[in-house]
């Protein structure tokens, strides 16, 4: 289950409705004969919001929000995408890896140790830098996988490759999230619904 980690544990968990919001800034104008124009610096970060799990221990939430406040970064556990049908499900267990360099604003890496399948709408990291990517095709073993947004840093052969529960982000707090807790009955604590911002 996809939360917050403190010590590489999930501590504060994601519960539903979860929103992965693609941020991509672009400027859109009609003309006249409404063409539609539209300008972009091709940039991208993720966004996640998403409810936080009641608890009844009411200090894990409370002390991270305060003493992270807007400014600090920490890491999350991305959530993945569920999927309902086992075959569309990555089934890799291996320790993947870069097989060959592969420069920045490329779309397609070479990846080896892949004993299983990859799925697309998988995120993955790459352990060199920090930015999240999605995987935008199935990848069956070794070979190519195809990524979004492009390499934002060069990769080198060997470069370790996340997926799954093991792909962490680094993300803020939104300044629309509300720093604290509020009390739903005395005892039970509803952190209610946060948005967190991609920091890389």
């Amino acid at each position: 289950m996809a939360g917050i980690l403190e010590n590489g544990q999930v501590t504060i968990r994601f519960v539903a409705p979860t929103s992965i919001i693609s941020n991509q800034p672009a400027f859109v104008k009609d003309t006249v004969s409404l063409k539609r124009q539209t300008n972009s610096q091709g940039v991208q970060r993720w966004e996640i919001k998403t409810n936080l799990e009641p608890s009844n221990y009411s200090t894990d939430f409370l002390i991270h929000s305060v003493t992270n406040g807007y400014d600090q970064i920490f890491d999350i556990q991305v959530p993945q995408v569920y999927r309902l049908r086992d075959k569309n499900a990555t089934t890799t267990t291996s320790i993947i890896t870069a097989s060959a360099n592969a420069v920045s604003n490329t779309s397609s890496i070479y990846i080896q140790g892949n004993n299983g399948s990859l799925s697309k709408g998988e995120f993955i990291k790459f352990s060199n830098h920090d930015k999240i990517y999605i995987l935008t095709s199935n990848r069956i073993g070794n070979g190519t996988i195809n990524i979004y947004p492009p390499l934002l840093t060069d990769v080198s052969i060997g470069t370790g490759i996340s997926y799954g529960a093991n792909t962490t982000m680094k993300v803020r707090y939104d300044t629309d999230a509300v720093l604290g807790i509020t009390f739903t009955d005395g005892i039970l604590s509803d952190p209610g619904s946060i948005t967190l911002i991609e920091s890389f």
